[in-house]
């Protein structure tokens, strides 16, 4: 799920595509891009989390946010079925070519290339 702003997507596995809420089918090879421009991005520089440092990275309140799924079909001995949350990114202000965020429950705010979500589909 891709939030940024006031416009919300969630995208679901359709065959080998996918397609996001409301939209049109969007091939593998292009969300597999914007993956790898994710998983691929540095960071810039670091923050400890303080009160003013997400003030000042504008994560309260967040500009955006982007959470990865699980849908798990079966009970297993160490969870049970349905959908789970594995990753989330919360993001924050925008200044010209970089971004602020966090990761999970990390003890940092991070800046990273604006980039990696220009790739969004």
């Amino acid at each position: 799920r891709l939030r940024l702003g006031d416009r919300t997507r969630e995208f679901v596995r359709e065959g080998e595509d996918w397609r996001a809420t409301g939209g049109p089918l969007i091939p593998a090879a292009e969300m597999e891009r914007f993956g790898r421009a994710l998983a691929e991005t540095k960071a810039t520089r670091y923050l400890p989390l303080t009160e003013a440092s997400r003030r000042e990275a504008g994560l309260e309140p967040a500009a955006g946010e982007i959470t990865f799924e699980a849908q798990l079909s079966e009970n297993t001995p160490e969870t049970t079925a349905g959908r789970r949350v594995v990753a989330a990114v919360v993001l924050g202000r925008r200044e010209g070519d970089r971004i602020f965020a966090r990761v999970n429950d990390e003890p940092e705010i991070v800046e990273i290339p604006a980039a990696a979500l220009d790739a969004a589909p």
